[in-house]
């Protein structure tokens, strides 16, 4: 029994995840940047080295920042092929499809409104249906893990869900309260929060990956 169309989408999406995973890292020196640059200039006493270290940061944000939207747009795209390929081995990918393509309307949506609080609920909402998009992956890999045999796979994709689930809660929480903390220095608790999200974040993308190396190889192995 083979998979062949999971196989070559699996490997599409491990690539995806691995650019997701790259971006992140990127989105977080862009924080780390933009948070000196903006520590510089809150100074009482401006000076020709905190001006050169604001500038440096400001351009380091700009640069990781555009990065990051690179990566993910080219992630997105490998993403999106890879689920369209694994779709026709099991119906979860087709799900998952449908939520990946919603996740990315939330987007776009949440960049064009203006309204911060209104754009912030509408991001969460692309969150969600990403997370949700991962779920149905790991769900449909299980399936074809049971068909082949193989436990271990199964085993370890019904743990790592556990543990992407309880991940995506807490990066979600720490979030939500950065989003509400502004001005003055709950801006500094504010972006420590969101760095503390983006750590969470890069675990769950670890734990994720590491389950869909064990089904590319299973995959392979099927073949």
């Amino acid at each position: 029994m083979s998979f062949p169309n999971a196989a070559k989408g699996i490997k599409k999406i491990y690539r995806a995840e691995i650019l997701k995973l790259i971006s992140y890292i990127c989105l977080f020196f862009a924080a780390v940047t933009g948070a000196i640059a903006f520590l510089s200039t809150s100074d009482d006493v401006t000076s020709a080295s905190s001006e050169a270290l604001s500038m440096g940061g400001f351009i380091g944000a700009i640069l990781f920042g555009a990065a990051f939207g690179i990566l993910m747009i080219i992630a997105f795209i490998l993403n999106l092929v890879g689920y369209i390929n694994a779709r026709n081995d099991n119906e979860n990918f087709k799900t998952a499809l449908v939520f990946l393509i919603v996740s990315i309307v939330f987007s776009i949506i949440s960049v064009i409104v203006l309204h911060n609080g209104l754009s912030n609920i509408i991001y969460s909402m692309a969150t969600l249906s990403e997370t949700l998009a991962t779920i149905f992956v790991i769900a449909g890999v299980m399936q074809i893990a049971n068909q082949l045999g193989r436990d271990d796979v199964n085993k370890k994709g019904a743990t790592v869900l556990k543990l992407i689930i309880t991940a995506e809660v807490i990066s979600f929480i720490l979030t939500f309260i950065s989003t509400f903390l502004r001005g003055g220095t709950t801006d500094i608790i504010s972006t420590a929060l969101f760095l503390a999200s983006l750590v969470v974040t890069f675990i769950k993308f670890v734990m994720y990956l590491s389950f869909l190396s064990k089904s590319k190889k299973m995959l392979q192995e099927a073949q």
